[in-house]
């Protein structure tokens, strides 16, 4: 079922005479074509900007997971040269107890 309403009379305007609603709800105007030039305009900056968000979002997913990457090679880096630093403290803790010990025998071969 379709119901007719009239925004005008036909002709007068010469843009917009009546516009036709069906039952689910779809609109079909008649429209000149200074209007349709409009509309097609609109629709055409509508689905770039569409497309602009979409690719927005995949650059947005993009850095997301280079973020995630970053933060756990910081992690890891943090872990190997706090393993590496108590690595290097033992290395120069054995060198000086042989430094010591050396030291103590070339004494105690010269006393």
């Amino acid at each position: 079922m379709y119901t007719s309403l009239a925004l005008g009379e036909e002709g007068s305007t010469g843009d917009i005479s009546t516009y036709i609603v069906s039952d689910d709800t779809e609109l079909n105007f008649k429209i000149g074509p200074c209007v349709q030039n409009q509309v097609d305009e609109v629709i055409d900056v509508m689905q770039e900007n569409i497309t602009k968000v979409i690719e927005r979002g995949e650059r947005l997913d993009e850095l997301q997971d280079k973020s995630e990457s970053l933060s756990d090679n910081a992690t890891a880096f943090s872990n190997r040269s706090k393993q590496l630093r108590r690595q290097m403290w033992w290395r120069g803790c054995k060198i000086i107890s042989f430094v010591r010990t050396g030291a103590t025998t070339l004494l105690l071969i010269i006393i």
